[in-house]
Protein backbone atom coordinates (compact mmCIF):
# COMPACT_ATOMS: atom_id res chain seq x y z
CA UNK A 1 0.00 0.00 0.00
CA UNK A 2 1.15 3.60 -0.58
CA UNK A 3 -0.48 6.32 1.31
CA UNK A 4 0.30 10.09 1.53
CA UNK A 5 -0.07 11.87 4.91
CA UNK A 6 2.39 13.79 6.88
CA UNK A 7 0.51 13.30 10.63
CA UNK A 8 2.13 10.88 12.98
CA UNK A 9 -0.90 9.20 14.42
CA UNK A 10 -1.39 8.55 10.91
CA UNK A 11 1.42 7.45 9.62
CA UNK A 12 1.83 4.96 12.74
CA UNK A 13 -1.34 3.46 11.56
CA UNK A 14 -0.09 3.15 7.62
CA UNK A 15 2.91 1.34 9.41
CA UNK A 16 0.79 -1.01 11.74
CA UNK A 17 -1.53 -1.89 8.90
CA UNK A 18 1.12 -2.44 6.34
CA UNK A 19 2.87 -4.67 8.55
CA UNK A 20 -0.56 -6.59 9.28
CA UNK A 21 0.14 -6.29 13.61
CA UNK A 22 -2.68 -7.00 15.72
CA UNK A 23 -2.75 -3.76 17.73
CA UNK A 24 -1.83 -0.26 17.90
CA UNK A 25 -1.76 1.73 20.83
CA UNK A 26 -1.66 5.80 20.55
CA UNK A 27 -0.41 7.58 23.40
CA UNK A 28 -1.57 10.80 23.85
CA UNK A 29 -1.98 13.60 25.85
CA UNK A 30 -5.50 12.78 27.27
CA UNK A 31 -6.92 9.76 28.80
CA UNK A 32 -8.58 8.55 25.09
CA UNK A 33 -11.94 9.75 23.43
CA UNK A 34 -15.17 12.08 25.27
CA UNK A 35 -18.40 12.15 24.78
CA UNK A 36 -17.68 16.39 24.52
CA UNK A 37 -14.45 18.46 25.08
CA UNK A 38 -12.37 17.29 27.72
CA UNK A 39 -12.33 20.64 29.07
CA UNK A 40 -16.18 20.76 29.49
CA UNK A 41 -17.74 19.86 33.17
CA UNK A 42 -18.83 16.46 33.01
CA UNK A 43 -17.53 15.16 30.10
CA UNK A 44 -17.11 11.36 30.26
CA UNK A 45 -14.30 9.09 28.53
CA UNK A 46 -15.54 6.62 26.45
CA UNK A 47 -14.32 3.15 27.40
CA UNK A 48 -14.86 1.16 23.96
CA UNK A 49 -16.06 1.78 20.53
CA UNK A 50 -17.63 -0.48 18.44
CA UNK A 51 -17.08 0.52 15.39
CA UNK A 52 -16.55 4.31 14.50
CA UNK A 53 -19.64 5.97 12.55
CA UNK A 54 -20.47 9.40 11.53
CA UNK A 55 -21.39 10.10 15.18
CA UNK A 56 -18.54 8.71 16.88
CA UNK A 57 -16.64 10.94 14.08
CA UNK A 58 -18.73 14.09 15.48
CA UNK A 59 -17.84 13.08 19.27
CA UNK A 60 -13.86 13.51 17.80
CA UNK A 61 -14.51 16.91 15.90
CA UNK A 62 -16.22 18.15 19.41
CA UNK A 63 -13.41 16.97 21.57
CA UNK A 64 -10.52 19.46 20.41
CA UNK A 65 -8.70 21.07 17.48
CA UNK A 66 -8.61 18.60 14.12
CA UNK A 67 -5.06 19.31 13.11
CA UNK A 68 -2.05 17.45 13.38
CA UNK A 69 -2.05 15.41 16.96
CA UNK A 70 -5.46 16.65 17.08
CA UNK A 71 -8.68 13.78 18.27
CA UNK A 72 -9.43 14.05 15.03
CA UNK A 73 -6.30 12.37 13.27
CA UNK A 74 -6.27 9.99 16.08
CA UNK A 75 -9.74 8.52 14.97
CA UNK A 76 -8.32 8.38 11.29
CA UNK A 77 -5.53 6.73 12.48
CA UNK A 78 -8.38 3.78 14.41
CA UNK A 79 -10.24 3.87 11.56
CA UNK A 80 -7.64 2.67 8.85
CA UNK A 81 -6.12 0.21 11.57
CA UNK A 82 -9.47 -1.05 12.57
CA UNK A 83 -10.30 -1.23 8.94
CA UNK A 84 -7.64 -3.25 8.64
CA UNK A 85 -8.77 -5.99 10.82
CA UNK A 86 -6.53 -4.73 14.14
CA UNK A 87 -7.39 -3.29 17.50
CA UNK A 88 -6.47 0.77 18.48
CA UNK A 89 -6.01 1.85 22.03
CA UNK A 90 -5.90 5.55 22.47
CA UNK A 91 -4.21 6.10 26.01
CA UNK A 92 -2.94 8.82 28.26
CA UNK A 93 1.15 8.47 27.90
CA UNK A 94 1.79 10.44 30.90
CA UNK A 95 -0.35 8.36 33.47
CA UNK A 96 -0.74 4.47 31.65
CA UNK A 97 2.48 2.66 31.17
CA UNK A 98 2.34 0.89 27.86
CA UNK A 99 2.83 -3.13 29.20
CA UNK A 100 0.11 -2.25 31.03
CA UNK A 101 -1.96 -0.94 28.40
CA UNK A 102 -1.23 -3.81 26.38
CA UNK A 103 -2.12 -6.04 29.02
CA UNK A 104 -5.39 -5.13 30.92
CA UNK A 105 -6.32 -2.85 28.05
CA UNK A 106 -9.10 -1.36 30.70
CA UNK A 107 -7.38 2.73 30.17
CA UNK A 108 -8.34 4.49 27.71
CA UNK A 109 -10.65 4.31 24.60
CA UNK A 110 -10.79 0.86 23.21
CA UNK A 111 -11.50 0.30 19.72
CA UNK A 112 -12.93 -2.86 18.24
CA UNK A 113 -11.31 -4.18 14.96
CA UNK A 114 -13.62 -4.60 11.99
CA UNK A 115 -13.82 -7.07 8.84
CA UNK A 116 -10.40 -7.10 7.34
CA UNK A 117 -10.57 -4.92 3.74
CA UNK A 118 -8.27 -5.57 1.26
CA UNK A 119 -5.41 -3.99 0.81
CA UNK A 120 -6.87 -1.97 -2.70
CA UNK A 121 -9.85 -0.78 -0.48
CA UNK A 122 -8.19 0.29 2.09
CA UNK A 123 -5.70 2.35 -0.35
CA UNK A 124 -8.57 3.84 -2.03
CA UNK A 125 -10.65 4.84 1.12
CA UNK A 126 -7.59 6.34 3.09
CA UNK A 127 -5.46 7.77 0.19
CA UNK A 128 -5.08 11.60 0.15
CA UNK A 129 -4.93 11.93 -3.50
CA UNK A 130 -8.85 12.12 -4.34
CA UNK A 131 -9.17 14.57 -8.16
CA UNK A 132 -12.98 15.01 -7.80
CA UNK A 133 -16.27 14.14 -6.05
CA UNK A 134 -19.51 12.40 -8.05
CA UNK A 135 -22.75 13.77 -6.50
CA UNK A 136 -25.78 10.38 -6.92
CA UNK A 137 -29.14 10.47 -6.42
CA UNK A 138 -30.88 8.12 -4.19
CA UNK A 139 -31.03 5.26 -6.14
CA UNK A 140 -27.61 5.23 -7.27
CA UNK A 141 -26.55 5.39 -3.62
CA UNK A 142 -28.74 2.49 -2.08
CA UNK A 143 -27.49 0.42 -5.36
CA UNK A 144 -23.49 1.09 -4.41
CA UNK A 145 -24.80 0.36 -1.11
CA UNK A 146 -26.41 -2.68 -1.93
CA UNK A 147 -23.31 -3.73 -3.84
CA UNK A 148 -24.07 -2.68 -7.54
CA UNK A 149 -21.55 -0.41 -9.84
CA UNK A 150 -22.15 3.19 -10.41
CA UNK A 151 -23.77 3.66 -13.80
CA UNK A 152 -24.60 6.91 -15.28
CA UNK A 153 -28.08 7.04 -14.53
CA UNK A 154 -27.45 7.85 -11.40
CA UNK A 155 -25.21 10.81 -11.67
CA UNK A 156 -26.14 13.78 -10.47
CA UNK A 157 -22.87 16.46 -10.95
CA UNK A 158 -19.57 16.18 -11.62
CA UNK A 159 -17.16 18.35 -8.96
CA UNK A 160 -13.02 18.53 -10.29
CA UNK A 161 -10.77 17.64 -13.14
CA UNK A 162 -10.37 14.00 -12.86
CA UNK A 163 -8.93 11.52 -15.34
CA UNK A 164 -9.52 7.56 -15.97
CA UNK A 165 -8.25 5.60 -13.08
CA UNK A 166 -8.33 8.71 -10.93
CA UNK A 167 -9.84 8.19 -6.92
CA UNK A 168 -13.20 10.30 -6.93
CA UNK A 169 -15.47 10.50 -3.49
CA UNK A 170 -18.75 9.81 -4.18
CA UNK A 171 -21.49 12.58 -2.03
CA UNK A 172 -25.02 11.54 -1.43
CA UNK A 173 -27.72 14.55 -2.05
CA UNK A 174 -26.55 15.68 2.28
CA UNK A 175 -23.34 16.70 0.70
CA UNK A 176 -22.10 13.72 3.02
CA UNK A 177 -19.23 11.12 1.37
CA UNK A 178 -20.44 7.98 1.63
CA UNK A 179 -17.64 5.78 -0.82
CA UNK A 180 -14.65 6.54 -2.78
CA UNK A 181 -13.79 4.46 -6.27
CA UNK A 182 -11.91 4.42 -9.18
CA UNK A 183 -13.76 6.18 -12.22
CA UNK A 184 -13.42 4.78 -15.79
CA UNK A 185 -14.24 8.36 -17.24
CA UNK A 186 -12.47 11.57 -17.15
CA UNK A 187 -14.63 14.30 -15.81
CA UNK A 188 -14.96 15.96 -19.18
CA UNK A 189 -16.54 13.06 -21.15
CA UNK A 190 -19.20 12.54 -17.80
CA UNK A 191 -19.99 16.41 -17.68
CA UNK A 192 -20.36 16.63 -21.62
CA UNK A 193 -22.89 14.03 -21.33
CA UNK A 194 -24.80 15.12 -18.09
CA UNK A 195 -25.20 18.51 -20.42
CA UNK A 196 -26.74 16.28 -23.34
CA UNK A 197 -30.84 17.56 -23.30
CA UNK A 198 -32.44 14.74 -21.49
CA UNK A 199 -33.81 12.61 -24.81
CA UNK A 200 -30.52 12.96 -26.17
CA UNK A 201 -28.16 11.75 -23.40
CA UNK A 202 -31.07 8.97 -22.99
CA UNK A 203 -30.28 8.02 -26.64
CA UNK A 204 -26.56 8.30 -26.54
CA UNK A 205 -26.43 6.08 -23.48
CA UNK A 206 -29.16 3.25 -25.21
CA UNK A 207 -26.39 3.17 -27.37
CA UNK A 208 -23.83 1.87 -24.69
CA UNK A 209 -21.34 4.43 -25.04
CA UNK A 210 -20.93 3.97 -21.27
CA UNK A 211 -20.44 1.01 -19.23
CA UNK A 212 -20.45 1.19 -15.22
CA UNK A 213 -18.94 4.73 -14.69
CA UNK A 214 -17.39 3.14 -11.46
CA UNK A 215 -17.07 -0.53 -11.01
CA UNK A 216 -18.60 -2.05 -7.82
CA UNK A 217 -14.82 -4.39 -7.61
CA UNK A 218 -12.83 -0.59 -7.97
CA UNK A 219 -15.18 0.76 -5.25
CA UNK A 220 -15.35 1.16 -1.28
CA UNK A 221 -18.01 2.17 1.20
CA UNK A 222 -17.16 4.22 3.73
Amino acid sequence: MEFNFSDNDVLSALVAASIKADLLVILSDTEGLYDKNPSYKGAQLIPFVKKITPEVRNVAEGGGKLGRGGMGAKLLAADIVTAAGAVVIIANAKKNRLLDIIEYGEVGTLFQSQKKLPDKKLWMLFSTIVTGKISVDDGGKDAILNGASLLFAGIVKITGHFHKNDIVELIDKSSKIFARGIVNYSADELSRVLKMPPDVRKEYLRMGQFKDIISRYKMAVL
